[in-house]
């Protein structure tokens, strides 16, 4: 859709550009690597410039459908010429529909595209933002709740029938769009950490019984859903005990587990263990290459006393040095003695000498 803007240039539409980002020039499509080339890219669009138009579209097809929340913006734009340019690219990635626009596998670009609407307000957005402001991702719930936010009292209408809807009772006629918003963002934090919360009690019953890979499977949804979820703490155990079950068969899994269970409480009873078991793993790792580094079984040992694995392969490379030093003594003390030797058998004639 690189000639859209054209054809609407032609039809008298006003050619300045009002979605400048920086008041640079953009040296080309070779450089379009970010939504923010596509937003200087159309900062200089001008009707009478082809080479501006191309680059801005060869920009948006390169991007895909990253280029969706700046070319949202565009679409808005007081620029008639840059609104209908910006609304046939989203035409041509399939995305000008709000329902269209919010399907992506991408959590940093379905955010942006949210973004994007609460910017420009778009009342046919509304409805699809407001889908995601009980999202299971932090970025995209944020997202969904600080765009709803932005359309201020054109939400109102929405948001009571949200409310109706999870509370089976509308929201007092003197509730302002901000304060309907407000509790329904709470109520749905209730419901969502209610299904969080089932999901961690199932999680510690797997983990008593035994169930290790099971038990940290349910804590990964928590965190996925959750991640500062407030009873985090929780899960350490499970994961440092999954973590010590892969130890020997799988230990990128297991340093893995150890470094979750280390950030979701860095000051708690477990932290030690945690990173005494990374600095075993590292320095078993080491090993394997045929470097010894003693120092970070020492650290080890110190940070966990119990820390078996650690304490047992200190003892062996102390076992070897100590060995080493021996032979080195070993063949000192024979090199001195063998020294001696020749030293008197070189004097022994000069002694027979005397002698006679």
């Amino acid at each position: 859709m690189v000639g859209a803007f054209a054809n609407a240039g032609a039809a008298g539409a006003a050619p300045e550009a009002s979605i400048r980002t920086d008041g640079g020039a953009f040296a080309g499509s070779a450089n379009c690597e970010a939504p923010a080339d596509l937003n200087r890219l159309v900062g200089s669009l001008d009707a009478s410039d082809v080479g501006a138009r191309r680059r801005a579209g060869e920009c948006a097809q390169r991007l895909g459908e990253r280029a969706t929340a700046p070319l949202i913006r565009a679409m808005h734009a007081p620029s008639p010429g840059v609104a209908h340019w910006a609304a046939g690219e989203l035409e041509a990635l399939g995305r000008k529909v709000p329902g269209d626009a919010v399907q992506t596998k991408s959590h940093s670009v379905l955010a942006s595209v949210l973004q994007a609407y609460g910017d420009t307000r778009d009342a046919d957005a509304l409805s699809a933002v407001l889908s995601f402001v009980n999202a299971d991702r932090a970025e995209v719930r944020d997202a969904a709740r600080g765009a709803v936010l932005a359309y201020q009292d054109a939400a109102l209408g929405k948001l009571r029938e949200a409310y109706t809807n999870l509370e089976a009772h509308p929201p007092p006629d003197a509730w302002t769009a901000a304060d309907v918003a407000r509790e329904l963002f709470a109520s749905d934090d209730r419901v969502r950490l209610q299904d969080v919360s089932a999901l961690l009690t199932e999680g510690l019953a797997q983990e008593a019984a035994g169930q290790h890979e099971a038990a940290v499977s349910d804590f990964e949804k928590v965190l996925a859903r959750q991640p500062l979820f407030e009873r985090r703490a929780e899960m350490v155990t499970g994961f440092v005990l999954a973590a010590k079950s892969k130890e020997d068969t799988d230990p990128i899994a297991a340093a893995a587990y150890y470094r979750t269970a280390e950030r979701l409480s860095p000051d708690g009873p477990r932290a030690g263990q945690a990173r005494s078991a990374l600095l075993s793993l590292e320095g078993e790792d080491l090993l394997a290459d045929g470097v010894t580094d003693e120092h970070l079984f020492q650290l080890a040992a110190t940070l966990d006393p119990g820390n078996l694995k650690a304490h047992a392969e200190l003892a062996r490379i102390q076992a070897r040095s100590a060995e080493r030093e021996r032979k080195v003594r070993r063949y000192a003390e024979g090199g001195l003695a063998a020294a001696a030797l020749f030293a008197g058998l070189a004097l022994f004639p000069y002694r027979s000498r005397r002698r006679s």
